[in-house]
């Protein structure tokens, strides 16, 4: 099927050049780019949505407990000098 689609000069003279290089047609690869576009389109999740792991939730580990931040930031650094 024929259709018109503007794209810049810039990108159609670089997709020429591909094109050329690779001896293939300008009409191949572009079918090729958008084939792969619309795979990867299909394969992508629409969006993450974070777990809600509400206060007291028996199955969150809470490996600093009392000390909070404090007490995980010298965790972390433990050998480090700091």
């Amino acid at each position: 099927m024929k259709t018109t689609v503007e794209i810049s000069d810039g990108l159609l003279t670089e997709a020429k050049g591909v094109a050329a290089r690779e001896g293939t047609t300008l009409r191949s690869l572009l079918e090729a780019a958008l084939r792969a576009e619309l795979d990867r389109r299909r394969t992508v999740p629409a969006r993450y949505t974070l777990v809600d792991v509400a206060v007291g939730d028996p199955n969150v580990v809470v490996e600093f407990g009392p000390g909070g931040w404090s007490r995980a930031m010298e965790a972390i650094y433990v050998g480090r000098g700091a």
